[in-house]
């Protein structure tokens, strides 16, 4: 679902500089871009600590 989210958030920006548009619209979108794959980022590598310690075996 993130993936898919950024995939659309980079469309949109290069559509948006491919157009002229304004630089501080595609600023705000590049940091949404940004946020969005920090999070996604997080979340996975959340998913695997987690992971990872369940197949810990004491």
């Amino acid at each position: 679902m993130a993936q898919r989210e950024i995939r659309l958030l980079q469309d949109k920006l290069n559509d948006m500089i491919d157009c002229g548009d304004d630089y501080a619209k595609i600023y705000e979108m590049s940091v949404k871009l940004d946020l969005l794959i920090v999070k996604y980022y997080n979340e996975l590598l959340k998913s695997n600590c987690s992971n990872q310690k369940s197949n810990l075996k004491f």
